[in-house]
């Protein structure tokens, strides 16, 4: 039995609901480079993003329906190339994988080719390129929704444990410190097949399927991860169900593959979880539903494979979301001075509605000094940090973070850091503390030089030389004056 035949209910529901709503034509997929193929042909494979930016992808269905794989892979996006790893213990399809800190991959509640779904956890080590399996009493079932609530917690959410199309409103925590399941408060209602992300302190649930209704495939539910609590938290203006979903750093989460759209249309949206609302964004070149998508840490989205027309898709193409600069106005300054910070991001999709930064002075774990970055629209943000007079010299980083652009979960967009140096030259407290005790040596010689000079105003010559050397003093007077106003100005700046 083909994992899609299991949602024939959704599917009826869908088509219900496409009766109902004016299909909207794809736009021309404008942006979207056509990667390699991948080098499997299943659906429902259970996915993970690694902390190198690679993909990991282990089991689902094979083209047929009848067979699952236990094959194992590793796609890395900054090459467009996959690596083959070692089976997996059991062949699943429909799990949920999560990547850990420990450095495993933890892949919970698929089912076999026998539909049978009352399984362990499965545990893949990245390095060493092997599995073990841990049994439990509990029955995980299957399609639940899992990611990691932090460094050791995975939250398990909804999905079927009776049967593949009576969703659950059951949660649980797996706990990577004592390998075992702890209760969780329930969703508000029952739910399946829907999208889990984590944004700061929240976990999102986003649409899924209900048999009885159809209302939940538009409803994203927020849990709170410090009060443990679940919530209706907003409604979307299109439904979502038996896709994938990923926060980028564009500070949207782009859903893939949803089969609760229009009918033989391209199924990608990007959601605001702000206010619940679609942003624009360029159509995708495939009309697969149920595939794969991930983000890159150089600003893209990959999607892989899915289902058309009743063929598994193998096809992988990827969008740049966004372009992204930061600089300074100099790489070389001394104690006492600034440096300009500036920032730029640009979407490819929508126009920013402003932009807000922080820039931090940073060495060594510790920070020296801060500014907050500006603008507005799509323009260049920048800010003034100060360079405290008694830093010490050395290799110092400035660190722009807390990016808001007006639009998605702000902080997600992260810059390299940026290299600064700081010299060791005087800084200007210093150097006016040196001009001072020049001018002051110079009213001494001034004075002196008037009294030496008094002998000589009876005669002519006397008095023309007291005038020249009255005019040279002045002049070195001046020129010192003049300096200690400019570091003075300097350092008001």
């Amino acid at each position: 039995m083909r994992i899609i035949n299991t949602f024939t209910a959704a599917l009826a529901a869908a088509i219900v609901l496409a009766l109902v709503m004016t299909s909207v034509p794809a736009a021309a997929a404008e942006g979207w480079k056509q990667l390699d193929d991948m080098p499997f042909q299943t659906l429902g494979s259970s996915t993970a993003q690694l902390p190198d930016g690679k993909v990991f992808f282990n089991g689902g269905q094979k083209e047929g329906g009848m067979v699952n794989s236990d094959e194992t892979w590793l796609y890395d996006p900054e090459t467009d190339t996959w690596e083959d790893r070692s089976p997996s213990p059991w062949a699943l399809a429909g799990a949920s994988a999560v990547y850990m800190p420990d450095g495993n991959v933890y892949v919970f509640c698929g089912m076999d080719s026998s539909n049978q779904w009352d399984h362990g956890v499965m545990i893949y080590d990245v390095q060493e390129d092997s599995w073990t399996t841990v049994a439990y009493s509990i029955n995980l079932g299957s399609f639940r929704e899992a990611a990691a609530i932090d460094d050791w917690r995975i939250l398990l959410a909804g999905g079927a444990i009776t049967h593949p199309i009576v969703p659950e409103d059951k949660c649980m925590i797996f706990d990577t410190r004592v390998g075992d399941f702890f209760k969780a408060e329930p969703l508000p209602y029952p739910v399946g097949y829907g999208t889990l992300v984590k944004a700061g302190d929240s976990m999102y649930y986003i649409g899924g399927f209900d048999s009885i209704d159809i209302e939940v495939s538009f409803t994203v539910l927020r849990y709170d991860i410090p009060a443990g609590r679940w919530e209706v938290y907003g409604r979307m203006s299109e439904p979502h169900m038996v896709g994938d979903g990923v926060l980028a750093d564009d500070g949207l989460v782009h859903l893939f593959g949803s089969v609760a759209s229009f009918y033989d249309e391209e199924m990608w949206r990007a959601l605001d979880l702000t206010d619940c609302s679609l942003k624009p964004r360029p159509a995708v070149p495939t009309k697969a539903t149920s595939g794969a998508i991930a983000a890159t840490s150089d600003g893209r989205v990959v999607i892989f494979g899915g289902e058309d027309h009743g063929t598994i898709s193998r096809e992988v193409f990827s969008l740049t979301l966004y372009e992204k600069e930061a600089w300074l106005s100099g790489t070389e300054t001394g104690p006492g001075t600034s440096v300009r910070v500036y920032a730029q991001f640009e979407a490819t999709s929508y126009e920013n509605e402003g932009m807000t930064a922080t820039a931090y002075l940073v060495r060594d774990g510790v920070t020296y000094g801060s500014c907050t970055l500006a603008a507005v629209g799509n323009g260049t943000a920048s800010g003034l940090i100060d360079i405290p007079e008694d830093l010490a010299p050395g290799e110092y980083e400035v660190m722009v973070q807390d990016v808001d652009t007006g639009v998605g979960v702000p902080g997600t967009i992260h810059f390299d850091p940026l290299s600064l140096t700081v010299t060791g030259f005087p800084t200007p407290t210093d150097r006016m503390a040196e001009l001072q005790e020049q001018l002051s040596q110079l009213r001494n010689e001034l004075n002196e030089t008037r009294a030496e000079l008094a002998d000589l105003q009876d005669s002519s010559d006397g008095k023309m030389d007291a005038w020249v050397g009255y005019a040279i003093l002045a002049l070195a007077a001046a020129a010192v004056v003049l300096l200690f106003l400019q570091v003075l100005r300097r350092r008001a700046a």
